[in-house]
């Protein structure tokens, strides 16, 4: 699984070897629940903006080779990122912070929301299913109630420390 923050910057380059760009954003399409292709970072002072789309990639790895960008418009994360997410009863879960993304599909099979630093720290962070939500111009809502839904972060275990010595006093 990726996260977005483990695509960012990667190289793109062509099948020639040149250089397209580093990857500055994710491409989404909420209605099929897929990552369509990533935004690169502008190599020139031209004002368009490049992409490439999954269809066009045919190496995945430290660097991404494609077969050629595109210019057009599409619905980035950056523009969907930290709104606010809503549940049917009106009350505010958080904000979408992050992506998960199956590696072979492509597929987005979580949405990360933060509830601030704090709440994130003690009680960890929500993933919620892509099928759940309607992204909307203003906000994201949850089509289901949380009601006493409860997520806990459990703190790592220690290398070589034992389950049963965390109970020990």
């Amino acid at each position: 699984m990726y996260r977005l923050k483990s695509v960012l910057a990667k190289k793109v380059k062509d099948l020639d070897g040149k250089k397209l760009g580093d990857v500055a954003d994710i491409l989404v399409d909420f209605e099929k629940k897929i990552v369509v292709g990533f935004k690169l970072s502008r190599l020139s002072v031209s004002k368009k903006k490049k992409y490439i789309l999954i269809s066009d990639v045919i190496a995945f790895g430290q660097e991404i080779i494609a077969r050629n960008s595109i210019c057009g418009e599409y619905l980035s994360f950056s523009e969907i990122k930290y709104l606010d997410i809503i549940d049917v009863e009106g009350s505010i879960l958080g904000v979408l912070e992050d992506l998960i993304i199956e590696e072979e599909t492509m597929e987005i099979k979580g949405l990360i929301v933060s509830s601030g630093f704090i709440n994130s720290l003690l009680y960890g962070k929500k993933i919620l299913s892509p099928h759940k939500v309607i992204i909307g111009n203003e906000y994201i809502l949850l089509t289901e109630s949380m009601g006493s839904t409860k997520f806990i972060s459990k703190a790592h275990l220690l290398k070589g420390e034992n389950q049963n010595d965390k109970h020990k006093g």
